[in-house]
């Protein structure tokens, strides 16, 4: 009796193994260092705008995934600007 606990206890621990080191989920995972301008911050947008020129940055807000707003580029004209998921900034 107690030797077919011992394999009902070791069976379970090895089907338990087995399973962590196949998972469950098959589909491979990438991981990359750029999280997009849609899970900013308005600081971090700020900043990524301040790095590329512009200055005076205001009405600064998501639409959508991307960013809007309005700032002075770097010629010192007012520019309507959109920043994508990207990072990438268009002005209007």
């Amino acid at each position: 009796m107690r030797n077919s606990a011992f394999i009902a206890t070791a069976l379970v621990a090895s089907l338990a193994a087995c399973s962590s080191l196949f998972g469950s989920d098959s589909s491979p995972t990438t991981k990359t260092s750029y999280v997009g301008t849609s899970s900013m911050g308005p600081t971090e947008v700020a900043q990524l705008l301040r790095n590329n020129g512009y200055s005076d940055i205001s009405n600064l807000h998501k639409n959508g995934a991307d960013w809007i707003g309005s700032a002075v580029n770097q010629s010192g004209k007012p520019v309507a600007f959109d920043v994508d998921q990207n990072g990438v900034v268009h002005s209007k």
